[in-house]
């Protein structure tokens, strides 16, 4: 067994380069392989928590304001706050089911 283990030091000895080019290469390959686990298992996580929404009514303020244009306009319309003001409090307190709220905020908040 000591021999073995002289040559291989021999071995690596004399190979110096070739010996760094594998320590590397097997290093990557490790790095590379615990990145992927990660994201395999962040992605499953992920899923999970995805499919506890599933089956749920999906209630939407802006069914027909897909467009920004149209959603502007609504927007623009005297009480329209109001509406959503009221959806929203509709959601909190009348609505005893499981919900989320999902936000596409199309320009940046300015702190005043």
């Amino acid at each position: 067994m000591k021999r073995i283990v002289r040559e291989v030091k021999e071995s690596m000895q004399r190979k110096k380069g070739l010996t760094f080019l594998m320590m590397f290469g097997i290093t990557v390959f490790l790095a590379i392989a615990i990145v992927l686990l990660h994201t395999y298992l962040s992605i499953q996580e992920k899923k999970a928590s995805v499919a506890s929404f599933e089956g749920l009514n999906v209630y939407q303020l802006s069914d027909t304001l897909v467009e920004e244009v149209d959603w502007q306009s609504y927007l623009n319309e005297p009480g329209a706050l109001e509406q959503v003001k009221q959806f929203y409090t509709y959601l909190e307190e009348d609505l005893q089911e499981k919900y989320i709220y999902i936000f596409t905020q199309t320009h940046p908040c300015t702190t005043y």
